[in-house]
């Protein structure tokens, strides 16, 4: 399909990307926080719910479940945005580091769980409430910052994007539960998936004002 010519009757002046004001350094090192910051958080509302309701498959199936549909969801929200890519990012980081920090937070799980009975009921305001909506926040990054990639192919583009996202989810898995979680605990764990996030909000904010 071809690019309507500027000037062309019956048809609106190109629009420039807005790719050339970002670097694809910056763009992957976005999609790689994004994805070692979904699986981090998928692994601490584990670990946060095992002393509540256990770690039978019962619970945590049902758990990973939850996370995939509301990830799933996420990107099929982001492939249908179409502007402002990387204001919506910011948001959505700064929303999602909202969420780690605030839901998944020691106190706030345990308050949850005594105050809400039966157990299933603060599991569900947990995973439906903090973990789904983090997973659909940070979901839609690969789908909107794909549209500032500059391969040659669609293919190109989300492959490389795909990549960096699951590397990161490759490396979140392994740094937090083998290292940060047992060596600093889990809020140390909470922190360094709501400080990654809050880090690279300010690369975006600059970023979009350069355009």
């Amino acid at each position: 399909m071809h690019a309507p010519v500027s000037g062309s009757p019956g048809t609106a002046p190109a629009v420039p990307s807005p790719a050339l004001s970002l670097s694809p350094a910056l763009l992957f090192l976005l999609v790689f926080v994004e994805g070692f910051v979904s699986l981090g958080a998928e692994i601490l509302a584990l670990r946060r719910l095992v002393p509540h309701v256990g770690s039978a498959i019962t619970v945590t199936a049902p758990t990973i479940a939850f996370f995939l549909l509301a990830l799933a969801l996420g990107y099929q929200a982001g492939g249908q945005v179409a502007g402002d890519y990387l204001a919506r990012v910011r948001r959505n980081f700064l929303l999602a580091a909202a969420l780690i920090a605030l839901g998944l937070a020691g106190p706030v799980v345990e308050l949850a769980f005594a105050r809400l009975q039966p157990a299933p009921v603060a599991w569900a305001v947990v995973v439906c409430g903090v973990l789904c909506p983090v997973a659909w926040l940070l979901g839609q990054t690969v789908p909107i910052l794909t549209n500032l990639l500059r391969h040659e192919r669609v293919g190109a583009r989300s492959g490389a994007a795909l990549y960096w996202s699951t590397l990161g989810s490759f490396l979140g898995a392994l740094t937090l539960s083998i290292g940060v979680m047992q060596w600093l605990g889990v809020g140390a764990a909470v922190l360094v998936c709501a400080g990654l996030l809050l880090t690279a909000v300010p690369a975006l904010g600059r970023a979009a004002g350069a355009r």
